[in-house]
Formats: C-alpha cells, structure tokens, sequence
C-alpha cells in the first residue's frame, strides 16, 4: 500500500473510532431511558401495568432493548473494521 493510501486509511479509522466512541455514549442513553422507563412501569399500580399504559411501556422497552442491541452490533463491525 502506497503512502497515500495509508495515508486515507488511517484517517478513516480515525473517523471510525470517533463513530464508536459517539455510538457507546448513544448507548449508555438509551439505555439510561430504557432503565428510567422500566422503573416508571414498575411503579405503576398493578392495573395500570396491566392496561394500555403497561403495554405501552413495555412495547418502549422492547424498542429501546432493539436499540441497544442494534447499536451493539454497529460499535462490534466498527471494531472488527479497524482491529480493535
């Protein structure tokens, strides 16, 4: 590989890691969320938990778990493309 394109390379990875970095901290939020709503369903009366609004949570929390897991699987690619 000539200069340049090294060059290119470790630019790009450069971005790559800051991506991953961003993508942690995006995580930690959601997850953040995901514990704040978990904990509001908890507090609920029980047929509240029961009802719409139970459902409602749970269908956040399923999508907020979603979240997690898909940005997870973007910070892991990230990591395989550049060897760390």
């Amino acid at each position: 590989m000539n200069k340049e394109r090294r060059k290119f390379l470790e630019a790009v990875s450069a971005r790559l890691d800051a991506a991953k970095a961003t993508l942690e901290e995006c995580r930690d939020e959601v997850a953040k969320v995901k514990d704040d709503e978990e904990e509001a369903k908890e507090n609920m009366p029980p047929s509240m938990q029961e009802g719409e609004k139970g459902q409602a949570a749970d269908e956040a929390i399923d999508d907020l778990d979603n979240a997690i897991s898909n940005i997870d699987d973007a910070i892991s690619s990230i990591s395989d493309a550049t060897g760390g």
